[in-house]
């Protein structure tokens, strides 16, 4: 993750992706100290979140049902 001015951020990746529950984790959540407390970690984690539930597709299904 990285700021508008090209600045790190963070790191946040998917873990335990899985087909058959229809379900994955949000794992390895980082973020720089000088991110901390400001609107760019849920922000990220929205994004992120919306896109397994909406785009990535199993089986004609929309996306996963599931996340933790």
């Amino acid at each position: 993750m990285r700021s508008a001015d090209g600045a790190f951020a963070g790191v946040i990746g998917y873990l335990k992706g899985s087909d058959q529950n229809l379900m994955v984790e949000l794992a390895l959540v980082l973020i720089s100290p000088s991110f901390q407390r400001t609107d760019m970690t849920p922000k990220t984690i929205e994004l992120l979140l919306h896109y397994a539930r909406w785009n990535l597709p199993d089986a004609g299904r929309p996306g996963l049902c599931r996340d933790v």
